[in-house]
């Protein structure tokens, strides 16, 4: 966050940390080609001082701006304050920025061989398609301090609340697979989404020989969803949809790091993480759903339908590393950990009738009254040596597993004992130069919500049963990778191709009636393929830098419809190329060309779909005072069935003035100035091939006043 707000006239330089290890001792003895950090270095002179910024707009239209900025720096103490009021879409939390805080812990179960993580619907954030909607409405605040109460103790904290009002509008075709069923339908959304983090960390580092980390984080949102749907089909029909929740989360990390001497390392880390959802679903509907699946009796008007849901899981993660230093470029691991699981769920389907009466489902197919558990304990060995330019890590796990759920007065137990082997291989062909083999086997367990018997609603038309006798699924990850960097050129490499294959993988099981589906999980018979790769390069001849990118995805999936086995296949491939100049001060230009194809094969139906994307930008500083940025993308979207051909594009804007030295800057920006109205995009599932337009935000011409503080 630090990185798109601190004023960049208060910054020195920017450092890139490659190989970065937050716990020193592990430096030596940890693969960390991955882990990246940036540390900011302020101008002297800044190390004691509070500095920052205020920025207000306000459109031509009902639309405004309001982003002031406080940070204060001291050797000992700093705090930041970042505040943003907006709705032309502009979001100051994203995704992104949401699973970056909430990280914690790396998922040290999954480094040991076991993919097994509770299902979370705390993100509380719009996921929107490139920060575009019909509408978006957000606030957001943001504060952090970092402290040094000792030169041992180091303690740090955060707090986040951000809100995203949302109205979307999608125009969707849909083609089911089995029933060879059209559906058109229009849907317009209205989501509104609140959430709030806290954060508390200490680090105790005495000496160079012990660490202690611990945090502590909480994670609450509000989410209301209401749903209009206009469905066009076999039937018609205008559904409405309404979705509410108010999940928690509070997770605690601790972790203690110990070097006995120089040949003894010991390294434990724990978790415990605690959860609750309440997820409510609501459907008022006029034609009644599912075929009669469901007993509803009905209020002379049609079918209003209600699910309410309680899951809460408690999870103890935990493991205990020793790393014995067999010389300067060799050691052994060894690890002992533990997963401990513990999960209730419970939901209930009713009917609410004519004059506020309810007509409950009490049969155990509709509602859900389950408890589950699981547990693993594993140890692990591993060698690490580097010889030459090599590096070799192999190694591997034993588990013990044992899942047991409880449901309709019966227990399902399945224990299991599994070995699981992992490899990583570096070639260090130069000091900015490798090449990267990783291989790895891991067991996948499903959470309750897989497992519970009882109906659960998915959608407007499609509802769901779990199954209680579901196993483990063994999956297979290959990856190699190969990465290069030359300052003096700024020539930049990168490669990276992928192989996962999941034996006995969760698979929908599905019976369709039409646009209809009932859905189960199954473990498939066949297993699943994916083959994914992409490529990059970018180098400067002078003052022209070149960039070219190319990524591909094929996919080979099992599945079961109808009782009929059926296989998924998907291809899809994008390229994109670009020249841009790198002067100091003529105008920068970028210049380019993007080409995606995506086909799909669902059961021997085909489809393809074409994106055409050149775009353009440019950089320009002229009267000394002024700075000129512009982007544009069109966009060429049509299919290989020739039912879709639709052209559009987006143009955005923006005119800064600023003297030197002065705190005032002057800024006027056009988003979307084209005034397009939507995107397109296209899907692809077991069931359905779906192609869709996507509303967009409308022009907006802001004007805006900033003030350096």
């Amino acid at each position: 966050m630090a990185t798109k707000n601190i004023p960049a006239n208060a910054i020195s330089k920017v450092e890139v940390l490659r190989n970065y290890s937050e716990v020193s001792q592990l430096s030596g003895v940890t693969n960390n080609q991955d882990n990246v950090a940036i540390n900011i270095k302020l101008k002297e002179g800044k190390e004691r001082f509070w500095f920052g910024e205020i920025t207000a707009g306000k459109g031509l239209e009902d639309t405004f701006l309001a982003h002031p900025k406080v940070f204060y720096y001291s050797p000992k103490f700093s705090v930041n304050l970042i505040t943003d009021v907006n709705n032309i879409g502009e979001l100051p939390f994203t995704p992104r920025d949401f699973f970056n805080f909430t990280g914690g812990m790396a998922n040290f179960s999954r480094a040991g061989g076991t993919q097994f993580n509770a299902t979370n619907n705390s993100l509380g954030i719009s996921l929107l398609q490139n920060n575009r909607a019909k509408a978006i409405d957000t606030k957001f605040g943001a504060a952090n301090f970092n402290y040094a109460a000792t030169p041992a103790l180091d303690l740090s904290g955060f707090a986040i609340y951000s809100y995203t009002g949302t109205l979307l509008e999608t125009i969707t075709a849909r083609q089911f697979i089995v029933s060879n069923q059209m559906e058109q339908s229009t849907t317009n959304t209205n989501q509104k989404a609140s959430l709030g983090l806290g954060k508390f960390s200490a680090r105790y580092k005495p000496s160079s020989q012990l660490q202690w980390d611990y945090d502590v984080l909480l994670k609450q949102s509000s989410q209301e969803e209401e749903r209009m749907l206009s469905s066009r089909a076999l039937v018609n029909e205008d559904i409405v949809e309404n979705n509410t929740q108010d999940p928690i989360t509070i997770t605690q990390n601790t972790g203690l790091y110990y070097t006995l001497s120089d040949a003894h390392i010991f390294a434990f880390q724990g978790q415990h993480m605690y959860q609750k959802e309440d997820p409510f679903y609501n459907a008022v509907r006029t034609q009644e759903p599912f075929n009669g699946v469901l007993p509803l009796v009905g209020n002379g008007l049609g079918f209003n339908i209600n699910q309410g849901q309680e899951v809460t899981t408690n999870k103890l993660d935990a493991k205990l590393d020793y790393y014995l230093v067999t010389g300067p470029k060799s050691n052994l691991n060894f690890t002992l950990g533990t997963t401990l699981s513990q999960q209730d769920f419970n939901s209930d389907i009713f009917e609410t009738l004519s004059g506020g009466a309810i007509n409950s489902l009490d049969e155990n197919l509709f509602k859900n009254r389950v408890s589950f558990s699981f547990n693993d304990i594993y140890a692990g060995f591993h060698y690490k040596v580097i010889t030459g330019k090599f590096t070799f890590n192999p190694g591997f796990n034993i588990h013990q597993y044992s899942a047991k759920n409880t449901q309709l007065g019966s227990t399902v137990t399945d224990n299991l004992t599994n070995i699981v082997p992992d490899l990583f291989v570096n070639f260090q062909m130069r000091k900015s130069e490798n090449i990267r083999l990783n291989y790895s086997i891991s067991r996948e367990f499903t959470d309750i919500n897989n497992l519970a018997a009882g109906y659960v609603f998915s959608n407007y038309n499609a509802i769901y049963q779990g199954n209680r006798d579901l196993e483990s699924a063994l999956y297979h990850s290959a990856s190699l990778n190969f990465f290069s960097f030359n300052m003096f050129n700024f020539q930049n490499i990168f490669a990276n191709f992928a192989y996962n294959k999941r034996i006995d993988a969760f698979k929908n099981a599905g019976v369709i009636t039409g646009i209809n589906q009932v859905n189960t999980t199954i473990n498939a018979a066949l297993p699943d393929e994916t083959f994914t790769g992409s490529a990059n390069y970018q180098r400067t001849f002078g003052k022209l830098k070149v960039s070219s990118r190319a990524n591909f995805s094929q996919s080979i999936l099992n599945n079961v419809i109808n009782n009929t086995p059926r296989v998924s296949k998907s291809f899809t491939q994008t390229y994109r190329g670009s020249l841009a100049t790198n002067f100091r001060a003529a105008p920068n230009l970028e210049l380019g060309y993007s080409y995606t194809v995506n086909d799909y094969n669902n059961a021997g139906r085909l489809s393809t779909f074409y994106t055409d994307r050149p775009f353009a930008k440019l950089d320009m500083l002229f009267l000394k005072s002024f700075i000129f940025t512009a982007d544009y993308d069109y966009y060429h979207y049509r299919d290989a069935a020739k039912t879709a051909d639709n052209e559009y594009a987006f143009l955005n804007a923006n005119l800064s003035y600023q003297k030197k030295d002065s705190k005032w800057e002057y800024n006027i920006q056009v988003t979307n100035a084209l005034n397009t109205d939507a995107l397109n995009q296209d899907g692809f599932n077991d069931l359905f091939i779906s192609s869709s337009a996507y509303m967009v935000q409308p022009r907006y011409v802001v004007f805006k006043l900033k003030y350096d503080l």
